[in-house]
């Protein structure tokens, strides 16, 4: 199973992932070194799917309402304003490690990375840049997410929200 996950609707440079739009591309990597780009593997969606099946078919089928705090889900960690994707791929890093690694881990934690400018200066175009990157979330949480923990049977996504990232699904 793939240690880290990511979905992205930025721009692909060569060593990076840029701040313009693009179509939704999907990676996986088992390398600490997450700012790294060139340690990520590019995988088509449905390869994606299929490993985040996966990895949720490994979570324990937890029965008893009683210990519904054991179920792993499988979550979403959305970045704010303001984050270069290397600064979102270690908050990503350590909020991974801190809650979803090891026996007692959360489950499976997938980083979708929007294309912030990553400046201070920048609140309104990375607030246009968010409401753009709505439907592709939608999509995401809707066409991978919930229908892998769907289909393995887990107790479903939790969406971890953060800052302006809230912006991009305001749903109920």
């Amino acid at each position: 199973m793939p240690k880290y996950w990511m979905v992205s609707n930025r721009n692909v440079k060569r060593a990076d992932l840029g701040i313009d739009h693009s179509s939704l591309s999907f990676w996986l990597t088992d390398s600490e070194s997450v700012d790294e780009f060139t340690v990520w593997d590019r995988v088509t969606g449905p390869q994606f799917k299929k490993e985040l099946v996966r990895a949720a078919n490994g979570f324990p089928d937890v029965q008893d309402p009683a210990e519904s705090g054991d179920q792993k889900h499988v979550s979403l960690f959305v970045h704010g304003y303001n984050n270069t994707w290397i600064d979102a791929a270690r908050r990503y890093k350590t909020i991974s490690k801190g809650l979803f690694s090891g026996p007692d881990g959360l489950g499976v934690c997938v980083l979708f990375t929007w294309p912030s400018d990553g400046l201070p200066t920048d609140c309104l175009p990375d607030r246009a840049a968010a409401e753009k990157s709505a439907p592709e979330l939608a999509d995401v949480i809707e066409r991978t997410l919930r229908l892998a923990a769907s289909a393995a049977g887990c107790g479903g996504e939790r969406l971890r929200q953060h800052v302006q990232g809230e912006d991009v699904d305001d749903r109920p």
